[in-house]
């Protein structure tokens, strides 16, 4: 691959390093407390129109897999199941917000987490793990691009999802540096969301969390299947930051 950027090279060496044991004691407890979060709002949500036509839609043309969609029990792929469960998971403004990134990064990484870890038969360890490596990348990516992202009329989750569902996949998956940036690159291929619902309405917003976790899965799927993306997809010239 040659050399890659600082910047890139850290994120990806943040996902590929992170270890269980080095996670500190109150950051597993608030991990632990996300998901008991986004799982009891998976259940509330799930019964608002935009989360039933979310449903009915993936419901019609889904992947078998053996990832369960919250509140049915049905099983889909890990990147159906984790499209529905972070509609679920958005879908009425009482998921966790990341202040310093204008964000929503729970729907994200939990949906994520759960449906990969059901897919790989991996250990709540494994989950747990999959959800901080997840959480720190796409929030370190957000930290540094508030507040331009509002301002110029994005809707942060919408784009930052994508980043975090595809860490949460690399991790989970075991890829190694190379690979985890290409998943990362890529992800910036789907990272897209507007807020002009803010002006003229539109349901989609409670859709963006689900659209960009389910494209980070299939980044990171990408990614594994050998599709490379560009190694400065942050602080190159045409990269995320500009």
């Amino acid at each position: 691959m040659g050399t890659l950027p600082p910047v890139e090279e850290a994120l990806a060496r943040l996902v590929t390093d992170l270890t269980y044991d080095t996670i500190p004691a109150d950051a597993l407890a608030g991990a632990r407390q996300l998901m008991q979060d986004q799982l009891a709002l998976q259940i509330a949500s799930a019964s608002l129109p935009w989360s039933r036509a979310v449903l009915e839609l993936t419901g019609t043309a889904h992947a078998p897999g053996k990832s369960h969609v919250a509140a049915t029990g049905e099983k889909m792929s890990a990147a159906d199941a984790a499209f529905v469960n972070a509609t679920y998971g958005h879908g009425f403004e009482y998921d966790d917000a990341h202040r310093a990134s204008s964000s929503h990064p729970g729907s994200t990484v939990v949906s994520a987490a759960l449906a990969v870890g059901e897919e790989l038969d991996a250990t709540m360890r494994e989950v747990i793990t999959g959800i901080v490596a997840g959480y720190e990348a796409y929030t370190r990516i957000g930290n540094l691009a508030a507040p331009e992202l509002l301002e110029r009329g994005f809707h942060p989750h919408g784009l930052l999802s994508n980043f975090g569902a595809a860490a949460v996949a690399a991790k989970m998956r075991g890829f190694d540096v190379e690979t985890t940036v290409h998943a990362l690159a890529i992800a910036l291929s789907h990272a897209s969301g507007t807020t002009e619902y803010t002006s003229s309405g539109g349901s989609i917003k409670r859709v963006h969390s689900g659209i960009g976790t389910r494209n980070g899965i299939r980044a990171a799927e990408m990614a594994a299947a050998g599709i490379t993306g560009p190694t400065t997809f942050l602080t190159g010239g045409k990269g995320f930051y500009r």
